[in-house]
C-alpha cells in the first residue's frame, strides 16, 4: 500500500489481506512501514518493521499486545508492506522472515531462486538476493538470475 492519505479503513483492509494471504504461507510473516515524505512543517520521518516466526495472525496478536505501537495503526505513513512466508530455502527463523533491509533497499520476495550463489545453509535465497541488489544494483541482479528462477519482488 503506498501513497499519502492512508486511512483507518485502508489499514483494516491491509490487515484482512494479510490474514487471507496466510493460505500462501504460514512459516513466518513481517511488515514494514515508512513515512518517507514530509508534507507539512513539523512532521518527521517514521520507519518501522516487525517480523515474526509465526503467522500473520500471530503478528497481529503480537502488535495488539504492544501498547501504543504505531505499526499498522499509523495513518501518517506513506508505505506499508506485508509478507507471509512459505519456506523453500533457509531455516524457519524470525531472521529469515521478510522484509529484508539492506542499505537503501527494503525487499520481499516470493519464489525460489535456482542460482547456486543464492544458496546458504541458514539464510534465505531472498535475503542473499537483496544483499546482492544493495551492492550490485537491482537490474543487474535480476537480469543475471538463472532462467529457471521464480521471483516476484
Amino acid at each position: 500500500m503506498a501513497g499519502p492519505g492512508i486511512t483507518q479503513q485502508d489499514l483494516k483492509i491491509f490487515k484482512e489481506l494479510g490474514v487471507i494471504s496466510q493460505i500462501r504461507g504460514l512459516d513466518s510473516s513481517g511488515i514494514y512501514q515508512v513515512k518517507s515524505h514530509i508534507y507539512s512543517k513539523g512532521q518527521h520521518n517514521f520507519e518501522g518493521m516487525y517480523k515474526t516466526n509465526g503467522t500473520f495472525n500471530d503478528l497481529l496478536d503480537d502488535l495488539d499486545m504492544t501498547k501504543n505501537t504505531p505499526l499498522l495503526n499509523n495513518c501518517q505513513v506513506d508505505i506499508i508492506m506485508g509478507h507471509v512466508r512459505q519456506a523453500t530455502r533457509g531455516a524457519c527463523t524470525r531472521d529469515n522472515a521478510h522484509p529484508f533491509v539492506h542499505r537503501d533497499i527494503v525487499g520481499m520476495h516470493n519464489g525460489t531462486l535456482r542460482d547456486e550463489k543464492f544458496r546458504h545453509v541458514t539464510k534465505t535465497d531472498s535475503e542473499l538476493m537483496f544483499t546482492a541488489m544493495a551492492w550490485q544494483g537491482i537490474t543487474e541482479v535480476l537480469s543475471a538470475l538463472d532462467k529457471d528462477s521464480a521471483y516476484v519482488v
